[in-house]
């Protein structure tokens, strides 16, 4: 088995999805396609970074996202769909990685009726 050891010092703040609050994300609140993914402008960001970015949840779907960053004074944001939050999701993580490399801390959330 082949693998690597990161630091924690050397990962990017970790995403958040909004709306939310402490880490529970509320179908309710969230339906009508509501939910972002939001990117934090971390240190070093620049023009022409490429950010991926993956919320999966222990239901059916997981969502991928691209996009590369035009201003660093705009946060990124992906729309994510209901779908992604729908029952029988309980839990959904998020993350990040800027051009193939740095990766961002996991934000971990529950998802409640």
């Amino acid at each position: 088995m082949n693998g690597i050891l990161v630091s924690r010092s050397t990962l990017l703040p970790a995403p958040s999805i909004v709306p939310s609050s402490n880490n529970v994300i509320s179908r309710a609140v969230v339906a009508g396609n509501k939910a972002r993914l939001c990117i934090p402008l971390y240190a070093g960001i620049k023009a022409g970074d490429v950010v991926d970015a993956e919320v999966a949840t222990d239901g059916q779907w997981i969502f991928f996202g691209q996009e590369v960053v035009t201003s660093i004074d705009i946060m990124i944001e992906f729309k994510l769909f209901d779908a992604l939050f729908a029952s029988p999701a309980t839990t959904a993580t998020a993350s990040y990685s800027v051009n193939n490399g740095n990766r961002s801390e996991l934000a971990v959330y529950t998802i409640e009726d």
